[in-house]
């Protein structure tokens, strides 16, 4: 993967993160469909004036639920093959979701952080949804202001099915998660490829910070250290500009690819980066990465 290749998919994942946040395809709510429940602020919430779900395309459930007077909360999750725990505050391209929450006086909604909050699906069918959720909100309106905390959520909701949905493709749905620095990092937008010169490469962020993988010459799957010729590489970025990389004294990483399919790519990342640009300060270690990217 060429430099500026890297530099045009950070750029567009930066758009989608920046985005993504700002719409929800919840269909209308209407009556005796099921409900939504949660603890605004501590406050008892409820989809007493009606809720809906829609299994609107493969992988992609659109819930949605209305209290006059009150909220309207809106959840759109992607990629969902099956029950599972899931994180809200992601966009399109990673399992999971992100949430739009409004009343009169403004909206909030999950910043794509990767680390917004977090979906619990117990049961996922054509017909049915359920599941318990808690997240944090933060403003998208001009003069919203303050956060949302919402706990205790639940859903179980009859679900409307699109007729011929079937299941998302085998291709569909990316992760990326590693600890920074004993910090987590989950991916909110990633886009990542293999092309037929042996040329690996991975952009993955949030709206926090960025990790981009870029190795020349890998053949197959195998334990590939970063170096600078062919070009290996690792970078780590913040908004700021401040900016990390595996190229430099001290700095190293390695990526095993686990596996090479047809549709998917997997493996792990560990290293040590250290300052290259934009003032970066201190070393950043890398501690079990992982990634499964969908091609």
């Amino acid at each position: 993967m060429t430099n500026s290749l890297v530099a045009a998919l950070a750029f567009s994942l930066a758009a989608c993160v920046s985005a993504c946040g700002g719409s929800s395809t919840a269909p209308i709510p209407t009556p005796n469909s099921g409900s939504i429940t949660a603890r605004i602020d501590g406050a008892s919430w409820s989809s007493g004036q009606g809720a809906a779900a829609v299994h609107a395309a493969p992988g992609l459930y659109a819930i949605s639920g209305i209290s006059v007077g009150s909220y309207t909360m809106a959840l759109t999750l992607n990629n969902i093959r099956g029950p599972g725990t899931f994180p809200l505050g992601v966009g399109p391209q990673v399992p999971g979701g992100y949430v739009v929450l409004s009343n009169a006086s403004g909206g909030w909604a999950t910043p794509l952080s990767g680390a917004a909050g977090t979906i619990t699906l117990t049961t996922v069918t054509d017909t049915r949804i359920v599941g318990s959720f808690s997240y944090n909100a933060e403003p998208v309106n001009v003069g919203t202001t303050g956060t949302r905390a919402v706990t205790n959520g639940a859903i179980d909701m009859a679900v409307n099915t699109s007729p011929g949905t079937g299941a998302p493709l085998d291709n569909a749905g990316s992760t990326f998660t590693a600890s920074l620095n004993g910090s987590p990092f989950v991916a909110a937008a990633i886009a990542g490829s293999l092309t037929p010169g042996g040329i690996f490469g991975v952009a993955a962020n949030n709206v926090t910070r960025s990790l981009t993988l870029t190795f020349s010459q890998v053949a197959g799957p195998g334990s590939y250290s970063t170096s600078a010729n062919p070009l290996r590489q690792v970078t780590y970025s913040l908004p700021s500009g401040a900016t990390w990389s595996s190229q430099g004294a001290g700095g190293s990483a390695t990526v095993a690819i686990t596996s090479i399919t047809a549709t998917r790519i997997r493996g792990t990342v560990t290293g040590t980066l250290v300052p290259a640009l934009g003032g970066a300060t201190g070393n950043v270690s890398i501690v079990g990465g992982a990634f499964d990217i969908g091609r």
